[in-house]
């Protein structure tokens, strides 16, 4: 009977965290979400810039810039982690935030496999343009479930903003305004939260 208790008791403290919690995440956290926007959509930026003319010719850099991107990437967040302080871990923070968004990276990495996969398999080259389409479906459904548990932060409007921009990407398909699409929706919907929660951060320090 003492487990039950405390079960209960741990479910009712969690309950109580939910409903207090101000939906605190640490300035870090924001950092690392504005930095990956600019170090993966400013690429984007430059492709698409390219594909309309307004800067220098199509070459080999737009196979190997991607990974300048990742290499660039994984060395600076890691050292933003460790440079960090520990943050408190509230409600958000470590029920809601941290988990989905290390699932939606898992589920990240898979999807390209089978996207690239499969293209090989049907000999349509083509096939990865759903990607610009699919990773903004995933980022909706990683927000929603932020927003579940933190309705009063926006995290709602961002988790549709996210959708609406993967419908729309699906429309661009096999046009030069898919990839503006991307670059557009990296920044608002990866940098954007990342500013809101430094200022967020800043403003409770």
């Amino acid at each position: 009977m003492s487990d039950q208790m405390q079960s209960v008791r741990d479910d009712l403290a969690f309950l109580k965290t939910v409903a207090t919690d101000e939906g605190r995440l640490p300035w870090y956290l924001g950092a690392s979400f504005f930095s990956a926007s600019l170090i993966w959509g400013l690429p984007v930026g430059a492709i698409w810039a390219q594909s309309r003319g307004l800067m220098f010719s199509a070459g080999p850099w737009e196979s190997w810039i991607w990974l300048v991107a990742t290499v660039v990437y994984i060395p600076f967040q890691i050292g933003l982690m460790l440079l960090s302080p520990k943050p408190v871990a509230g409600a958000s923070t470590g029920r809601a935030f941290v988990p989905t968004w290390a699932g939606m990276g898992l589920i990240t990495v898979v999807m390209v496999a089978i996207i690239f996969i499969a293209g090989a398999r049907l000999h349509v080259q083509e096939i990865w343009q759903v990607w610009t389409s699919l990773i903004f479906a995933l980022w909706g459904g990683a927000w929603m479930g932020v927003a579940m548990l933190r309705p009063r932060h926006g995290w709602m409007w961002i988790a549709l903003g996210s959708f609406a921009n993967a419908i729309v990407n699906a429309l661009l398909i096999n046009t030069p305004e898919e990839t503006l699409g991307c670059f557009i929706g990296i920044l608002l919907w990866m940098g954007g939260p990342g500013v809101m929660i430094m200022l967020s951060a800043r403003a409770r320090d």
